[in-house]
């Protein structure tokens, strides 16, 4: 599971402290000096004053959480019906004020919610007026029914009275598709009249506004009811509602559906047509509709099922058997059911979509069986924005088991199954869920939102991003149990252990009976703790490479049979202090590689100077003695200890040097200095060699030192090349120094050892693409 944007040239040398020269504009283009670039500093100026507004709201509501798990159960005075909806209409006529203004949205996550596993047979009927302050009713159910129009500040806000009459608010939480859904949509999912069973409610208080609300963090625990199921007509409601004007005819609720699929409700579409089905469950036209709607909602086991069902059929029209097998094939390629594809492809092998389709199929089927990949291509999908490259998934050489001594699920490892080369692919990896901030769809009438949200697992502020990435887990999962049990199999810290092994029994899965009810009761406590310990930033990922949300990783080193397989957790180079909070923070847990034993050998003092030697290094030409005297304080605040020589890794030195190097090249630039492009040339190779790369030919000028393994190579590639992201952007800045010395061999020499890394690392850089590829990534 990842978030994510590039990683660019600039943001690797910023990671150095490093600014790189960079043209007066702005990176969208436009000048400064433009009207465009005054709007968008209005925009950040507005921003910057809202987000300290949410900043101040999500913090006290954090606040109030925490002060609130002191508090013991309590009664209160529910408010009555007319004040629920007094306050529904004061939330909808702020919010429709506030339609032309900034969005503002804020949100706690990681609260630790349960969710119910039990079906409402097992469960006893609750009132409103039976329900208890900071109270989760175990082995209750809530019957209420919608009394009101919804709102949406994050979760959607839904006015509900029980039998008794009495009133109250429900707040439900990654609800499918409702995140950035439009009222007129929600309200066609809760109707006014609409009958609702809350499994196991929460029972709370807003801190925001006073207001009592049943929290309902899980959208499985909500469970829809028809006028005519039982469990409604077995009680007596003390008021008359009307409830929604429902279709009477089949026809009607094609209609329906069909409306909503134009409107793009995919949600709301699948349901109408589910409705109709209930008097004719074979209806072709329906479930092909219904199989549109679910591929639009990414519920392809669900799609694939009803596509299948009208195959089956053997209609005689060839334009429906063509919908049913173009339908069916889409959705076993997005699952990845490349067989079946093959399969599908053949009851229509003239129909040029599914000969695409088929085609891509043969592809993917390398991909996944060979680990053969197109990587100029892979690359390519990778360059636009929210990249969701088209790739199947590759398993290599390695293996998921039990670490040496370990007894549980949670000592599990990845080792290697053979001997394998440096270089060789190990795996090729699609996440569970990705979320880009493109994703986002655009406001109809503001261009600026912030959302902002508190995590309690990591005691830290996030994003629109944060919340939205559980969003897309739930709508995974929704119509996938089999990716549900990979969740529960999987490794978060000890808050939240694997739950079974790895990986998990496949099962046949089952089709969704109701689109509004998932395949499984949804553990939105532990999606949370997922997208929060195993998700990242793209932009963060350290020892693979990323296309656009497909990991690729390789072995940096020559490793044998039964090895295990470890990954950096930093793509840039923080302090010891640093690692060690985010470590702590989320895995509960210290770092044991070598670089953290070696710091931890040093003495604290020594760390904590290093750090605030790298936080003040001068910034200008005028700065160079200054950093010349950081250096040699950086120097010796290392000691000579065993970690240290095993490690072989000085951060802070490497970028102190960085600093160093710039700074020479940028004097040798004023004044056309040899001698300061020489210093430039030697300071850069000493930040390669204390961020732990063996340098062969260390040369400036004069005989080049042969080197034949890999060829012209002055680095020594074949050891493992620490932090490649900033160590590759090292090795062009060497090149670039040589190539103002005139030295076009050497400059060539080091642009070669930055590509051969490169191509380890990242491995796109094999046949005649190889130069294409490294010149556009790095804008040559």
């Amino acid at each position: 599971m990842a978030y994510a944007d590039d990683c660019n040239l600039a943001a690797v040398f910023s990671s150095l402290g490093i600014m790189p020269n960079l043209p007066d504009e702005s990176i969208q283009g436009v000048p400064l000096t433009s009207p465009g670039a005054e709007r968008r500093r209005n925009i950040r100026r507005d921003e910057d004053e809202l987000f300290a507004m949410a900043k101040t709201t999500v913090l006290t509501s954090r606040d109030h959480h925490l002060r609130e798990q002191d508090l013991p159960p309590a009664k209160v005075s529910e408010p009555s019906k007319a004040e629920v909806i007094a306050q529904m209409e004061f939330a909808r006529e702020l919010d429709a004020r506030q339609a032309q203004s900034p969005t503002v949205r804020q949100t706690l996550i990681g609260m630790r919610p349960k969710h119910s596993r039990k079906s409402l047979e097992e469960l006893q009927p609750i009132s409103v007026s039976q329900l208890t302050l900071r109270t989760r009713h175990k082995g209750k159910f809530l019957l209420c029914r919608v009394v009101h129009k919804i709102g949406k500040p994050v979760g959607i806000n839904i006015a509900v009275e029980d039998p008794n009459g009495d009133a109250t608010r429900l707040v439900l939480f990654h609800f499918p598709s409702a995140l950035d859904a439009t009222i007129s949509n929600l309200e066609a999912l809760f109707p006014p009249g609409a009958f609702l069973a809350i499994r196991e409610p929460t029972y709370k208080r807003a801190y925001e506004n006073g207001f009592y609300m049943v929290r309902i963090p899980t959208p499985s625990d909500v469970v829809f009811l028809d006028q005519q199921s039982e469990l409604v007509k077995s009680v007596t409601w003390k008021y008359n509602v009307a409830g929604p004007q429902r279709p009477n005819t089949l026809a009607e609720w094609k209609n329906l559906g069909n409306e909503h699929f134009k409107r793009k409700e995919w949600l709301c579409a699948a349901i109408a047509y589910t409705e109709g089905l209930k008097s004719e469950p074979r209806n072709h036209l329906l479930l092909l509709n219904r199989a549109a709607a679910y591929l639009e909602l990414h519920w392809n086991n669900s799609a694939a099922h009803d596509a299948d069902a009208v195959i089956a059929m053997n209609l005689d029209d060839p334009a429906l058997k063509r919908k049913a097998v173009y339908r069916a094939t889409k959705a076993y390629y997005a699952a990845g059911k490349y067989v079946k594809v093959t399969q599908l492809s053949k009851l229509l092998p003239g129909d040029s979509d599914i000969k695409t389709l088929s085609t891509k199929t043969s592809h993917r089927l390398r991909e996944r069986n060979q680990g053969v990949f197109d990587w100029w291509s892979l690359y390519a999908q990778s360059r636009v924005a929210a990249a969701r490259p088209d790739v199947a998934s590759y398993q290599g050489p390695v293996e998921v088991r039990l670490s040496p001594g370990g007894e549980s699920f949670s000592t599990r490892g990845l080792f290697t199954t053979r001997a394998i080369k440096q270089g060789d692919l190990l795996f090729v990896a699609k996440p569970i869920a990705s979320y880009y901030p493109e994703d986002k769809p655009p406001h109809p009438t503001s261009e600026l939102e912030v959302f902002l949200t508190y995590n309690f697992l990591t005691d830290a502020l996030g994003n629109r991003s944060s919340f939205a990435l559980a969003d897309r887990v739930v709508n995974r999962v929704w119509d996938d149990a089999n990716t549900a049990r990979t969740l529960d199999s999987m490794n978060a810290g000890s808050r939240f252990p694997p739950k079974t092994d790895y990986p998990s029994a496949f099962v046949p899965p089952s089709p969704l009976t109701d689109p509004r009810k998932p395949a499984i009761d949804i553990d939105i406590d532990r999606i949370e703790g997922m997208c929060t310990m195993n998700a990242f930033r793209l932009e963060d990922a350290a020892s693979h490479a990323f296309f656009g949300d497909v990991m690729v990783v390789r072995a940096t080193k020559t490793m044998r049979a039964g090895e295990e397989v470890t990954l950096n957790y930093f793509n840039d180079i923080p302090s010891y202090e640093e690692r060690t909070a985010f470590m702590e923070r989320k895995w509960g847990a210290p770092c044991d590689c070598v670089l953290c034993k070696a710091d931890r050998a040093d003495s604290p003092g020594g760390r904590l100077d290093r750090a605030e030697v790298v936080q003040h290094l001068p910034t200008d030409e005028s700065g160079i003695v200054g950093v010349q005297h950081r250096v040699a304080e950086l120097k010796v605040s290392y000691r000579d200890t065993p970690e240290r020589r095993l490690c072989g890794l000085k951060p802070e030195l490497c970028k102190a040097y960085g600093k160093l190097g710039l700074l020479y090249q940028s004097t040798a630039i004023a004044t056309n200095s040899k001698f300061f492009h020489t210093k430039s040339a030697e300071a850069f190779m000493d930040a390669l060699e204390a961020l732990g790369v063996g340098i062969q030919d260390r040369s400036v000028s004069g005989r080049i030192t042969t080197v034949t393994t890999p060829p012209e190579c002055p680095v020594d590639v074949l050891r493992p090349i620490p932090f490649p992201r900033i160590s590759v952007p090292l090795m062009m800045l060497m090149s670039g120094v040589f190539t103002a010395l005139g030295q076009e061999t050497r400059s060539l020499h080091w642009m070669q050892s930055a590509m051969w890394v490169e191509g380890q690392w990242v491995g796109t850089l094999v046949g005649e693409n190889n130069g294409m590829y490294f010149m556009d990534k790095y804008n040559l």
